[in-house]
């Protein structure tokens, strides 16, 4: 009588590993970021926090944008077999090597720190940007596991190594940082090869070069504004204040948009695949509603989590210091994850003259908001402010955009 729901259980948990380990790599990500704030000096984890900000940044910005280009154009054939262009595949290769040179060069001439060997750094931006081709061909064949095991691996050998540190009150930095680096090479080789050993290119030439060159330089645009979302806070943050104020605000946001993270992640991660082939308006307006009370459900959720770790002093972080920053950043994330939902309807859907006039209404308003921002003497408060008002504009823009594109689709 038991083997109907132990059938049910195993079957929702294949359907559903990717969002395991979206859930797992981000409380893996969450729990290091508590432990190494314990184990590391100030200075050595605001260090931390900027390296792993560029890794992420690389990880997601590897192929500017192009990675939107291929999802649009490619398709899986079988399980085994993708449809795509030698323009794209050149493209991609180009772009990676571009983008592996600009961020070792940028990273060494504002983040150049002693003890690492610039060959490793260079090795692992290279694997970074390449990984986001990875996990672009794998999530086109339906690989959402293996494409999700790319993207957040390091994640997961990153707390796995951070508590043999704080189990074995190790605390060498430069060697935390050189063996996860190697881990990240030595990985993406890994699916590297395993992609060439299980899917099979099949090109086709009927995609006008064109028209991929156009939409990569509008999808640029677009994931260029997307990136300064979610990281320009970041290097705003560490430019004008101290490395130490820039470690105590990763380890917040950590803490605080983690959990909104993890299901923003997830959300653009699978519905994004839905409404490419299954979107209606209704679907979509119905999706956004729900969305938006589970963003409620987790905000409670996760003041009740911050009452509870100041209520019980179970860290040594100042929590009462950064209250009013608390709050913002509660803001924020509800902000990012319902935009998420929305986001992953417009890359699905939109075409190129949507997604231009969008490009151009958000860019404007950018400009506007980091102009003020940059010419007063602003704080960390402000900086938060400044990136929820971003979203927010973002968010409505996006929307309806999308919906006078459809409606109109459905009209004619």
């Amino acid at each position: 009588m038991f083997v109907l729901p132990l059938n049910l259980v195993i079957k929702n948990i294949k359907n559903h590993f990717s969002l395991i380990i979206i859930l797992t790599s981000g409380l893996s990500f969450f729990l290091s970021n508590i432990l190494l704030k314990e184990i590391f000096s100030d200075t050595d984890y605001g260090y931390y926090s900027i390296l792993t900000t560029v890794i992420s940044l690389v990880f997601v910005y590897g192929l500017l944008g192009f990675e939107q280009v291929v999802f649009r154009y490619s398709y899986q054939i079988n399980k085994s077999e993708i449809a795509t262009s030698k323009q794209q595949i050149y493209l991609i290769l180009g772009i990676v090597m571009f983008s592996t040179l600009l961020s070792f060069v940028l990273f060494n001439k504002f983040y150049s720190i002693n003890g690492y060997s610039k060959i490793l750094i260079f090795l692992t931006m290279l694997s970074c940007a390449w990984s986001l081709a990875l996990f672009t061909f794998f999530r086109l064949n339906k690989s959402y596991v293996v494409s999700q095991l790319i993207s957040n691996g390091w994640k997961l050998f990153l707390a796995i190594t951070t508590l043999c540190y704080f189990m074995f009150k190790i605390n060498e930095f430069h060697l935390f940082i050189n063996v996860l680096l190697i881990f990240i090479i030595l990985i993406t080789l890994l699916f590297t090869l395993l992609l060439f050993n299980n899917v099979q290119f099949k090109f086709n030439e009927d995609i006008d070069t064109k028209v991929l060159l156009k939409s990569f330089v509008n999808f640029f645009i677009s994931i260029s504004t997307f990136l300064l979302l979610l990281f320009g806070d970041r290097f705003l943050i560490e430019n004008k204040l101290v490395v130490v104020v820039f470690g105590d605000y990763f380890y917040l946001t950590n803490i605080i948009i983690a959990p909104f993270a993890i299901i923003q992640n997830y959300v653009g991660f699978k519905r994004s695949v839905f409404y490419k082939q299954n979107f209606t308006i209704k679907a979509f307006v119905n999706f956004n509603k729900k969305l938006i009370i589970l963003t409620i459900i987790l905000a409670v959720s996760v003041v009740l989590f911050v009452g509870f770790l100041v209520k019980t002093e179970l860290l040594s972080f100042d929590f009462e210091k950064y209250y009013s920053t608390i709050l913002l950043l509660l803001l924020l994330g509800m902000m990012r994850l319902y935009s998420s939902g929305i986001t992953a309807a417009f890359e699905a859907q939109t075409n190129l003259s949507t997604l231009r006039y969008t490009n151009v209404a958000v860019v404007v308003f950018i400009i506007l908001i980091l102009t003020t921002l940059i010419a007063i003497n602003f704080t960390l408060n402000h900086v938060i402010t400044a990136f929820i008002f971003i979203w927010f504009i973002k968010t409505i823009v996006t929307r309806q955009f999308l919906l006078k594109q459809m409606t109109n689709q459905q009209q004619m």
